[in-house]
């Protein structure tokens, strides 16, 4: 059987939410609740899916392109997603998600199990279990668009009468947070974008730790601010303000990041790991009182708070963070 289409094209329009920025990998699920027997779950989602991509090309500088070596699906692993993917367009969802799970502690990496599994506990109604998984998913991979997810039903009226079921459970429990997770999770699938910001404005405001969502909807709806090159801390007393124009560094673990800001607003954030490829990402850089966003068509909006430290020092805290984050200490560089 020919597996889905790959999830990188996705309908969320979101990107992969933290990773991407090369920042932003603190994390907690707080849909995840650990199994008295571990070694009968398929996968533990206390953290983000570590996604690894079997097909990958790098070029080098002479413009060829060579093969990045990745780990080898596992065979059994597939033919367990196959058959799940027969039995789950078949309704047979009990029998699919069984399969599913064997596929998963194949293919724990793959991103592909991981959604269709949460599609099948959606299918089931287990909306705790769906949401634990999207969360650790959805921060670190995007999601799959309609055409892929309308595929995998023999019948798409199924999924409408599950997503109709879907909608009646979170009226009835409008602060559960798990399943206004997922129902925006689904909203954002089928393009209704508007009724997945609100549904993300629930989900936050019930769930304050839920940071997934939290950078979900200010990559949906990011934060109103007005272009200005400084910010400062938002309070009555006096406080010291930073002009962010100019070059900034920080530092966070074996992560190094530099940030060029210009007086147009513009912005070029780069990021160095150790042992993995450079990020580079450029747009547009807005800021009001102590709330800083840095906006990119594809990567989505990265919005936090800035705290100045002073003419050439300022501290960042990405919204949504859990509160044992430090953030980025930013200082200037090439003054």
């Amino acid at each position: 059987m020919v597996r889905p289409c790959c999830l990188g094209c996705c309908g969320l329009g979101l990107g992969s939410l933290t990773s991407d920025w090369g920042y932003g990998n603190a994390y907690y699920n707080p849909y995840y609740t650990a199994p008295l027997v571990v070694e009968s779950a398929p996968y533990n989602y206390s953290q983000p899916v570590v996604v690894n991509n079997y097909i990958s090309s790098e070029s080098d500088s002479s413009g060829a392109t060579a093969q990045v070596e990745q780990p080898v699906p596992s065979p059994s692993g597939l033919s367990s997603l196959d058959e799940g993917l027969v039995a789950f367009k078949a309704g047979n969802f009990s029998s699919s998600l069984s399969s599913f799970d064997s596929s998963l502690k194949e293919l724990p990496s793959d991103p592909v199990v991981h959604e269709v599994r949460a599609l099948n506990l959606f299918a089931l109604g287990q909306y705790p279990a769906a949401a634990a998984s999207l969360n650790s998913l959805l921060s670190s991979a995007p999601g799959m668009d309609w055409t892929t997810m309308s595929s995998l039903y023999g019948d798409v009226d199924d999924y409408a009468s599950q997503l109709k079921k879907l909608e009646q459970f979170c009226e009835i429990n409008a602060n559960d947070a798990a399943s206004q997770f997922v129902l925006a999770y689904h909203y954002l699938v089928v393009g209704e974008q508007d009724s997945a910001i609100n549904a993300l404005k629930a989900v936050v405001k019930i769930q304050p730790k839920d940071s997934t969502a939290k950078r979900m909807l200010d990559a949906l709806a990011p934060p109103v601010a007005t272009s200005v090159p400084s910010a400062g801390i938002a309070s009555d007393a006096p406080q010291p303000n930073t002009d962010l124009v100019g070059s900034w560094r920080a530092t966070a673990g074996t992560t190094t990041i530099d940030l060029a800001i210009t007086e147009d607003s513009k912005y070029v954030w780069k990021a160095i790991t150790s042992g993995q490829p450079p990020v580079e990402i450029v747009g547009d850089l807005t800021a009001e009182g102590d709330a800083i966003v840095l906006a990119n068509d594809k990567q989505g909006s990265m919005a936090g708070a800035v705290r100045s430290l002073g003419a050439d020092k300022w501290q960042f805290t990405l919204n949504g963070s859990p509160s044992t984050d430090p953030g980025l200490s930013f200082a200037r560089v090439g003054k």
